[in-house]
């Protein structure tokens, strides 16, 4: 059987020497053998799978006792995720840092975006969407977009940039008005089930950046309005709200970046 010193034994399994002399005194992972002679340590070929496996769990931070119970099967890693609820975590550290690299990548390409409270002018280009209009609170665009997401799935169409909701009139009126749009690349055919596609035309807008969770939202809008009035600017009445980090599925995160926009005569 084949043999392998603790050098290259730690080598295979990218664990350190230290880590393999921590673990053989807790009873993690003991080597093969000891030579009495000159304390040398052996490992097997078995010692080797069981260490890529130490080392695959260290990835999730798991202490020594809970690698020992899952390598020796008292409990499988599935069942000690649930009971620590780490899944939950993970998912939301993975979708944080998703959203950081989202947002280091937005401000590399639009460093103007992020002078909060700054007002600024553009054109919004044309673009195709896949649209569902609705009435009323603000938890009715979440599950209007709920739905919309569903039958983009089902009509297997592709999206093409940030969501975001038009407001026929005060976007944070009592009883709202909305369309919910996913840019989608276009297609010659008609949708099944609900939903539109059609052409959103270009678009000049006054816009912001918000930060952070949508509770706030009310005033910022405030704010924009006033900004655009000191200027001067005429406005037709209409607002739109584009979710570059975040979506209206879930309103509560901290880390998303909102742009809100009034539509200019």
């Amino acid at each position: 059987m084949q043999k392998f010193r603790q050098k290259e034994f730690s080598f295979l399994t990218g664990l350190t020497r230290k880590a393999l002399l921590i673990y053989e005194e807790k009873g993690l992972l003991l080597p093969a053998f000891v030579d009495e002679d000159n304390g040398y340590r052996y490992y097997s070929v078995q010692e080797l799978a069981k260490a890529n496996y130490i080392s695959f769990l260290k990835n999730y931070e798991l202490s020594i006792d809970d690698m020992k119970k899952i390598v020796e099967k008292e409990i499988s890693l599935g069942d000690y995720f649930n009971k620590k609820r780490l899944k939950k975590a993970l998912l939301e550290r993975l979708t944080l840092t998703q959203n950081c690299l989202k947002a280091l990548e937005v401000c590399e390409n639009h460093p103007e975006l992020f002078y909060e409270h700054k007002l600024l002018l553009k054109h919004l280009a044309p673009q195709f969407v896949f649209s569902l209009e609705g009435q009323g609170k603000s938890h009715d665009i979440s599950r209007c977009f709920a739905k919309l997401n569903s039958e983009l799935s089902k009509n297997a169409f592709i999206p093409n940039g940030n969501s975001f909701t038009f407001y026929f009139a005060n976007s944070h009126a009592q009883e709202l008005h909305f369309k919910c749009c996913v840019p989608i690349q276009y297609v010659d055919y008609c949708p099944l089930g609900q939903g539109q596609t059609e052409f959103f035309p270009q678009t000049k807008l006054a816009y912001a950046i918000h930060f952070g969770n949508y509770e706030a939202l009310p005033y910022k809008y405030d704010v924009l309005t006033e900004k655009i009035l000191a200027q001067n600017l005429l406005m037709t009445g209409e607002f739109i709200e584009t979710y570059i980090i975040g979506s209206f599925n879930n309103t509560e995160s901290t880390s998303f970046i909102t742009e809100i926009a009034a539509v200019l005569l």
